[in-house]
């Protein structure tokens, strides 16, 4: 099994193309935020949505009651 080590948006976890970062930050790609660098779709997500996300309470449930 492979892995795939392209990067994701940080909202809607859409595959994105690889190039450097520095590229990446330039055209909007990535975002600095808070020192840390997050990936986005390009003129697709804000920064409020991906601040949104990252303090998004992540939703667990157990597989065998997902479908009850």
């Amino acid at each position: 099994m492979t892995h795939d080590l392209r990067p994701r948006c940080v909202v809607c976890s859409a595959t994105l193309p690889q190039m450097p970062l520095p590229d990446a930050l330039a055209k909007g790609m990535a975002i600095d935020i808070d020192g840390r660098i997050y990936y986005r779709c390009i003129s697709r997500h804000t920064e409020e949505e991906i601040r949104q996300m990252i303090n998004a309470v992540p939703k667990f449930s157990r597989a065998s009651k997902a479908g009850a």
